[in-house]
């Protein structure tokens, strides 16, 4: 066994989030040094500390915020700064991509990235409890259950029966090849405990001496010598430099960390680069292009019954739904009163999402218990936004990311799923909990506050927001993805190929949620383990 030195080693990380983490683990496994550099602290207390939703400590947050194209609405952007990434603090939620999804990823970076060829890489992370189907795994790092009946909260037992209410179809798994309808969500918990990154991949290994884990180190730039890479560039948090020596280096800081880096690094737009006082290193336009959301709205209202705490599964239940035909009864779109778009999801697939849960941003009170939320997100918007590269020497992020949620198609998409949000809220089922008033909440700021033009409370029977209100509300879903899109070299936008390597810089990758070149529609933490998971396998077998 080789242990690493202080500067050398078969390949560099950089960033120990969700992807980083998998990527370290795979390698030393498989015999490899790895270096992995973090920004962030290496805490047991903080992730023990966000093992339930709630506020995260300002040292340990990016701090991103992203501007709204079209309303100047500055939206916050929750992302860890520390070993484990945003896995940290994410619900826990292990939902896959659908099947439909992979296969327009595949078709663009060819047949590994579709279902089948990434459905080896998703078993091999998954250890399902609940497994029924061949297409799960039972031995992976990352344990996956459904709540059980007696640990549903009344406000889950109640979206479910008003879902069945409304003749919605009940769906076995959501993470199967059919997952339309409303069912029990996948939750990575062991117990009630959440699995991360962090304590499922790098804490079983990170006592092998293959492994150097740098926290508290911040990647200024990777330095190409030639055509090839060649060294990190990195300061320490008192300021100190210092240089890596790197063959092979692997981002997997993120979809706004990643393309930040290599503009940093000189590698972008050369339009973009020169206008943030950068060298143009390699010219590649599609870097910080293409990042995608889901634009949500969320609805408050009050309980009559509480839920029970203090460590409730505060995610447990679904509904994914689309309109195969305007006129579908039970659909949600005609069911609303209301079409979503005028070019409805096609082939037949999911097009929004409903979530309820309690309002865990009022944690530590108790009152969080007597508070629901109900989130409903557009899975096939339109828009799409952009990191870009800063300027101010003094930005400790380095960059600004912009988001677009306001295509009148996605604004009329979004509103019409907000309405039957809003029509299941009014079921018989959840009406018994004491609900007849309700709160369209913007969560731009820090807290939750009604969109301009908007009552505070209105009755869910009787006011309809409108347009204007919705895209003013519309806020992230956090599962932002693309930014480093991956495609063929003849594709002007395209950053890396079909082995997650930077077009014409040998050696180095991009291994996380950005490489994804076309829409998810679904929650990105299984997205960003299964990259790491594919690309880990990859730089494995490769000579050294």
């Amino acid at each position: 066994m080789t242990p690493i030195g202080e500067s050398a080693a078969d390949v560099v990380v950089v960033g120990a989030g969700a992807a980083g983490c998998v990527l370290a683990a795979r390698l030393v496994v498989a015999g490899r040094t790895v270096l992995l550099l973090e920004s962030g602290a290496d805490s047991d207390a903080l992730e023990n500390r966000l093992s339930t939703p709630g506020t995260l400590d300002p040292s340990a947050d990016w701090g991103l915020v992203a501007e709204v194209v079209g309303t100047g609405t500055r939206v916050r952007l929750p992302r860890v700064r520390a070993v484990g990434g945003t896995s940290l603090l994410q619900g826990g939620i292990a939902l896959r991509g659908l099947p439909a999804d992979h296969d327009r990823w595949g078709a663009v970076a060819g047949p590994q990235w579709s279902h089948q060829g990434q459905l080896p890489f998703l078993r091999r992370l998954e250890h399902d409890e609940d497994a029924t189907s061949p297409s799960h795994g039972t031995g992976g790092p990352v344990r996956i259950r459904r709540a059980r009946p007696d640990e549903h909260q009344p406000l889950h037992r109640a979206f479910l029966d008003g879902c069945a209410e409304l003749d919605l179809p009940w769906c076995d798994d959501l993470n199967s090849q059919v997952t339309t309808g409303f069912g029990l969500m996948p939750l990575a918990r062991h117990g009630t405990r959440k699995v991360t990154a962090r304590s499922a991949y790098l804490t079983p290994h990170r006592h092998d001496p293959r492994l150097r884990i740098r926290p508290g180190t911040h990647v200024v730039q990777v330095r190409t010598r030639g055509c090839g890479v060649h060294a990190v560039d990195t300061v320490d948090a008192a300021g100190r430099p210092h240089t890596y020596e790197a063959g092979t280096v692997v981002l997997a800081a993120g979809a706004v960390g990643s393309p930040l880096v290599l503009m940093r690094s000189g590698i972008g737009d050369p339009e973009a680069l020169r206008a943030a006082g950068r060298p143009v290193r390699h010219a590649l336009p599609g870097v910080g292009c293409g990042v995608r959301d889901h634009p949500a709205t969320w609805t408050t209202f009050s309980l009559d019954e509480a839920g029970r705490g203090p460590d409730p599964l505060w995610f447990q239940v679904m509904l994914r739904h689309f309109r195969a035909e305007p006129t579908d009864q039970g659909a949600p779109g005609a069911a609303a009163g209301d079409s979503t778009r005028g070019d409805a999801a096609p082939g037949g697939l999911p097009d929004f999402a409903v979530e309820v849960f309690h309002d865990f941003r009022l944690l530590p009170s108790a009152t969080a218990y007597r508070r629901g939320v109900l989130v409903v997100s557009l899975l096939e918007p339109r828009g799409t936004g952009r990191v870009r590269l800063s300027r101010d020497a003094a930005d400790p992020v380095g960059g600004s990311v912009e988001l677009d949620y306001g295509d009148p198609e996605d604004v009329a998409g979004l509103l019409a799923a907000t309405l039957f949000g809003h029509r299941l809220l009014g079921s018989e089922a959840i009406r018994g909990l004491g609900i007849d008033r309700a709160q369209l909440v913007s969560v731009a700021g820090h807290g939750g506050f009604a969109p301009p033009g908007t009552p505070r409370w209105f009755a869910l029977r009787t006011h309809r927001p409108g347009a204007d209100t919705i895209r003013r509300a519309a806020t992230t879903s956090h599962h932002l993805h693309g930014g480093c899109p991956m495609g063929p070299s003849d594709d002007p936008l395209a950053v890396v190929d079909e082995r997650c390597g930077v077009h014409g810089v040998p050696g180095l990758y991009v291994a996380d949620a950005s490489v994804m070149p076309t829409l998810l529609r679904s929650n990105t933490h299984l997205l960003a383990l299964s990259v790491g998971e594919r690309v880990a396998a990859l730089l494995s077998t490769e000579a050294r």
